[in-house]
């Protein structure tokens, strides 16, 4: 009877032995694809001075120049810290774009500047799972109980730093020019303007949506605004500068006066208007009190790595 009694009791601890260490693999399974690349495609868009709606400028969305989008290429890494808390940087190409021909609010619309830039970025940041993807079953077996038809889709928050790098080009008669080096609010020759820099740090937020393809592979959706601080992602931040000062600072550049006063919007480009002061020194040409904001929308095909046994990622 004793025998009997002691064989229960190694059965319900081997039972519990082997249910605590189902849960502990089943809880600790991401442990073995802790490591993730992947590479996309999408679009860019900024919120700044140039362009934007028919109304006065704001940093709101409602602010946004559709049509001044233009796309945008990715390529980075994951690391799962835990379960639910991932690491994460990427390299991030775009270019932006603005025009004030494009909208009908008329103090921009007669300003008449427009700007390009490339845009480099640099993102570290952290993720926060808000609803996980479970895993289905390997194989789709009729009859078979488990899990068939899993949560595929995975949320996830974000916030990091960015660094950044831009460069924005004005063109006339049929060429670009490089705009900070020409100093368009003064900045090469006024004691209050300095230069600014092309080198810039930002704060990316954003949301991620996943799909779960298979075991390795998914493939998601990145919206997120970088918010900046900078005011000259387009090169226009306060006020009209004296531009026979710039032009004689600029006297050795391959640019004629006539130039220099299209890039600083010194001359007006409609010959109808009767604004003839708007482009006058120290008028208002920009807001400086809102810094610039630029944004991707990305689309990314991810791709899961094994974990080796010294905790490095598996390539093969």
């Amino acid at each position: 009877m004793k025998l009997r009694n002691y064989s229960i009791i190694i059965l319900l601890l081997f039972i519990c032995l082997h249910s605590t260490s189902e849960l502990y693999s089943q809880a600790n399974r991401w442990k073995r694809m802790r490591y993730e690349v992947f590479a996309g495609i999408g679009a860019t868009n900024f919120l700044g001075e140039l362009g934007g709606s028919d109304k006065v400028g704001s940093n709101f969305l409602s602010d946004l120049e559709i049509s001044m989008t233009r796309p945008a290429l990715t390529v980075g890494g994951r690391y799962w810290i835990k379960s639910r808390l991932i690491f994460l940087t990427s390299f991030t190409y775009g270019t932006l774009w603005g025009n004030d021909s494009r909208t009908n609010e008329i103090y921009r619309n007669e300003r008449d500047l427009h700007f390009r830039s490339s845009i480099w970025e640099w993102q570290n940041r952290i993720e926060l799972t808000l609803l996980a993807a479970k895993r289905t079953s390997r194989y789709n077996l009729k009859r078979v109980r488990g899990r068939k038809n899993g949560n595929k889709f995975s949320i996830d928050v974000y916030a990091g730093i960015s660094t950044f790098y831009f460069n924005p080009k004005q063109k006339v008669d049929g060429r670009w020019y490089t705009l900070k080096t020409i100093g368009t609010e003064g900045q090469n020759f006024s004691e209050t303007r300095k230069p600014y820099s092309r080198l810039q740090v930002g704060i990316p937020v954003g949301l991620e949506v996943k799909y779960l393809l298979n075991r390795k592979w998914s493939v998601g959706i990145d919206i997120g605004p970088r918010f900046t601080f900078t005011d000259y992602l387009d090169d226009v931040s306060t006020t009209y500068a004296d531009v026979d000062k710039i032009i004689e600072y600029n006297k050795n550049i391959k640019a004629s006066p006539e130039v220099i006063r299209k890039i600083c919007a010194a001359i007006l480009s409609d010959e109808n208007s009767t604004n003839d002061s708007h482009a006058a020194t120290y008028q208002q040409r920009g807001n400086a009190l809102n810094n610039d904001i630029y944004m991707f929308f990305l689309i990314t095909m991810n791709y899961k790595l094994r974990t080796a046994r010294n905790g490095l990622p598996k390539l093969r």
